[in-house]
């Protein structure tokens, strides 16, 4: 409620109507009451809003991976939501609504160790995806006993397989087959990457493809 404080023609504080009244160093003003802003999102809010929940729910797919290779990046934030603000703004492809991850463009870890040199996947026998690489230790920080890490996303079931952090997959293994029964008959899209040994020292992921498991 306004209150008018020198008669009608006097200035006033408040809201009267449509009018607001205020005072700024001094000078007693009016201006026009804004409007309402209409209900519900805007366009821009709409289209944002499923950009976000399409990658947050790729993340949490990938996280087994992902809190691994976002850990360094997490400076005042999880892993995750590293990894989901690197890949909102580069790795979604479509028009809205229609938008999609763009595999291909999706980095599931992000550090300066160098990558295996030629990495492939392709599908074994049994239900597997057997990925292979050329040893490049010696080559920047790359070591022998760097740690392989590899993955499969199934975009059918929306499920991803991810190997075992461990020192049994090193990078001169030049070979990792990772079991996925549960895709057999689909397609997968594949990823890999290597860490130190003490995980401390991390490779950007490379996309090795779409697989179809046999």
């Amino acid at each position: 409620m306004g209150v008018i404080k020198q008669g009608i023609l006097g200035g006033f504080s408040g809201t009267v109507g449509t009018v607001v009244g205020a005072k700024w160093r001094g000078i007693t003003y009016m201006r026009g009451k804004s409007t309402s802003k209409r209900q519900g999102s805007s366009f821009k809010q709409e289209e944002q809003q499923m950009r976000f929940l399409l990658m947050v729910k790729f993340m949490r797919k990938m996280s087994a991976f992902v809190n691994r290779g976002y850990h360094n990046l997490a400076i005042h934030m999880t892993p995750i939501n590293a990894g989901l603000s690197y890949n909102l703004k580069n790795s979604i492809t479509g028009d809205f609504p229609n938008y999609e991850v763009a595999y291909n463009m999706v980095l599931l870890s992000r550090g300066d160790l160098p990558n295996a040199q030629n990495p492939q996947a392709a599908a074994g026998t049994g239900g597997t995806v057997e990925f292979t690489w050329v040893n490049n230790a010696g080559s920047g920080k790359a070591l022998d006993t760097d740690i392989c890490l590899v993955t499969a996303y199934c975009p059918e079931k929306d499920l991803a397989i991810c190997s075992r952090f461990s020192s049994e997959f090193t990078r001169q293994d030049q070979h990792l087959i990772l079991e996925v029964p549960e895709f057999a008959g689909l397609e997968v899209e594949t990823y890999i990457s290597f860490f130190s040994e003490n995980g401390k020292e991390i490779a950007d992921s490379i996309y090795t493809g779409p697989v179809s498991i046999t």
